[in-house]
């Protein structure tokens, strides 16, 4: 006969480890069904905002290296989503700006992310979501989270600016 195993109460990291796994696989089927990867659904969402960007600040933004970026953006032209434009003033300056069909399959990603956002509302009960949020926000502001790079990496963050609604 085997000794019982004594259960482990679960721990708070495991259960945000667990969510956190979740929603990026979820975010990440979201671009994967746009047949994009998810720096690149960075860098779209980046070049929706800005408009016209160069390249090395768009590779500060999106927080990857220049030939990272270099290599994303061949491929993010190829499919049409983004053009490459010479400054009419400096010839030796070149801007990316997204295309009309770059901000099309953004916008369908955006409203995929929303979907994925307001399911995940729905599963705290308003009762209890203000002491949830507080508790999440201790924990990032604990952990040395920065507000700022958060909304400015995650769609779900974005969703109440680009949608003009509340996120």
């Amino acid at each position: 006969m085997t000794a019982a195993r004594a259960e482990v109460p679960p721990k708070v990291s495991d259960a945000l480890n667990l969510v956190l796994r979740t929603l990026n696989l979820k975010g990440t089927g979201v671009v994967r069904g746009a047949g994009i990867t998810q720096a690149q659904s960075t860098m779209l969402r980046v070049l929706d905002r800005e408009g016209r960007i160069s390249a090395s600040r768009l590779a500060g933004e999106v927080g990857l290296s220049s030939p990272a970026v270099s290599s994303a953006l061949v491929f993010l032209e190829r499919r049409g989503l983004v053009r490459r434009v010479h400054d009419k003033e400096d010839r030796r300056r070149v801007w990316i700006e997204i295309t009309r069909r770059g901000r099309e399959l953004w916008s369908r990603c955006l409203r995929r992310f929303h979907e994925l956002h307001t399911q995940v509302n729905a599963l705290v009960p308003p009762s209890r979501a203000p002491v949830f949020i507080e508790t999440l926000q201790l924990i990032a502001r604990e952990m040395g989270a920065r507000e700022s790079w958060t909304r400015q990496r995650c769609p779900l963050c974005h969703l109440g600016r680009e949608q003009g609604g509340g996120a």
